[in-house]
């Protein structure tokens, strides 16, 4: 970064492209990342995250069996109907060939095809302060995790309370606000994920994120727990997958006799 990196403005530009929401900040990490290393992201979350925790499922380019067994996307329309409809991410579902796949943007904001089951063990490597509790594999310092849980934008405790747009209805839903707890308590963001308590049970540190097809999951490192709740519907900020989301959330914690705080 040379002369520029010591700039207060252009550390403050570089949090923004960064950390704050799934927009293509998070994809220009990615980019970074294929400039450094001189491979493509995917390749590189196959070798650091995916083949240290023992994860075959999780890929930016389905494997033959991952295509067997996906799950279809589909479509709430309006009047409450539900419909199929084709993938968001359809490219990487069709690629053949080497040059096909080399042609596939590898999304670091949303290209990630997963089975939930393997997606839980890394909320569970967070669990564990960076390393897999099944394959022993550390692929995270305690202290980068811990920095990942900070809250980055701590002058910013409103940032969500913007709420989601609508630019496009038939991907997501207007949301005025992305997680509302009552009494409006400051919210943070972390790297890179939102950080807030509520009324489920969940510790005021816990992190959580979703998938534009209504997939949530949370990881509260306090308390030991985290957990994922997963559709393939758009658009997303889908109330009845919400509900569930909160209902679940709400048992675990229940079922685990930690005491909801409201």
């Amino acid at each position: 970064m040379g002369i520029w990196g010591k700039s207060e403005l252009f550390q403050l530009y570089l949090r923004r492209l960064f950390l704050t929401k799934t927009q293509i900040g998070i994809d220009w990490a990615g980019v970074a990342i294929e400039r450094a290393t001189n491979i493509s992201l995917n390749d590189y979350i196959q070798a650091n995250i995916c083949q240290p925790l023992g994860l075959q499922n999780i890929n930016m380019i389905p494997t033959a069996s991952m295509k067997a067994q996906l799950a279809y996307m589909h479509y709430k329309k309006p009047n409450g109907e539900i419909v199929t409809r084709d993938h968001p991410i359809h490219r990487p579902l069709i690629a053949q060939s080497q040059e096909e796949i080399r042609g596939c943007f590898n999304s670091g904001g949303a290209g990630i095809f997963a089975k939930p089951q393997e997606y839980s063990r890394i909320l569970a490597v967070f669990l564990n302060d960076g390393t897999c509790p099944i394959t022993n594999a550390q692929i995270l310092k305690k202290e980068t995790v811990d920095e990942m849980f900070t809250n980055q934008i701590a002058n910013f405790p409103n940032f969500s309370r913007q709420g989601v747009q609508d630019a496009k209805p038939e991907l997501t839903n207007e949301l005025p606000e992305l997680y509302p707890v009552p009494g409006n308590p400051p919210q943070g963001w972390g790297l890179t994920f939102m950080i807030t308590g509520g009324t489920t049970g969940r510790s005021d540190g816990t992190a959580w994120w979703a998938g534009l097809p209504n997939l949530f999951w949370w990881c509260d490192r306090q308390n030991g727990v985290a957990g994922i709740v997963c559709s393939q519907i758009l658009p997303f900020g889908d109330p009845a997958v919400l509900g569930l989301w909160s209902e679940v959330e709400t048992a675990v914690y229940k079922g685990l006799r930690i005491p909801n705080k409201v």
